[in-house]
């Protein structure tokens, strides 16, 4: 029961942040998830939660999606999600999927990621499947999303939506090849639904606070917060 409030608590938390800044409530839920859900099942739920909060995000502002964008990066997302979910359920990857994970976030959260100035289709049907391909394993990707099309966004209405839109779509692509890989989702039902609403609360909230909050204050501080508990979690699977 607690666990099953954290996680709808959380879910609502990070689809606010997500719908007023773009990113980032997808990794800190993840996270959240990976403290106490085995990881095998937390990237399938959370992958889950994560197409219906962008799904209705889009949604909601769909006018401002750059649709150039976002359909060759899920024609390339889909062939990712195949490669890549998969790999969630071998026992090797699993030993080694909280490292792996903890150091991908890192990875997100502190190195400059560099912006590509010249998206054309293909280079765009490329970045989709190596996208959703990692993001197949890690699931939270928002930020690598967000980092490599940032010079493509005229305002930041633009930025969300779009993103929101890719990130809706490689949750489909994933949700399917998680279900072909034998993933059993009937036991996590009730769960999943507490989150989806929760979720799209904090996402009607979140649109609210759009362009309200100190971006300085609110990256440093979320930065912070992410190290903390990714290396928690790696140091969790070393020990």
């Amino acid at each position: 029961m607690i666990t099953a409030t954290l996680l709808i608590t959380t879910s609502m938390l990070a689809s606010a942040l997500t719908a007023a800044t773009g990113v980032g409530g997808g990794t800190l839920l993840l996270l959240v998830m990976a403290w106490v859900l085995p990881l095998p099942v937390a990237i399938p739920l959370h992958s889950a939660v994560q197409l219906f909060s962008n799904g209705s995000r889009a949604w909601l502002i769909r006018e401002h999606i750059r649709h150039k964008i976002v359909v060759p990066m899920l024609i390339g997302g889909c062939f990712g999600a195949v490669i890549g979910a998969p790999l969630i359920f071998s026992e090797t990857v699993t030993n080694w999927l909280p490292v792996i994970f903890g150091a991908l976030v890192l990875i997100v959260v502190w190195l400059p990621l560099p912006a590509i100035n010249h998206l054309t289709p293909p280079t765009l049907l490329c970045l989709g499947f190596f996208i959703n391909g990692i993001g197949s394993l890690i699931s939270a990707i928002g930020p690598i999303t967000a980092s490599t099309l940032r010079t493509q966004m005229d305002n930041k209405l633009q930025t969300v939506a779009t993103l929101a839109a890719i990130v809706c779509g490689f949750g489909v692509a994933r949700v399917f090849t998680y279900t072909a890989n034998d993933f059993l989702w009937g036991q996590w039902l009730a769960l999943l639904a507490g989150m989806l609403i929760s979720g799209y609360v904090g996402t009607r909230l979140g649109l609210h606070w759009l362009n309200k909050l100190s971006e300085h204050l609110f990256s440093i501080t979320f930065k912070l917060i992410l190290t903390g508990m990714a290396l928690v979690i790696i140091a969790r699977a070393l020990i």
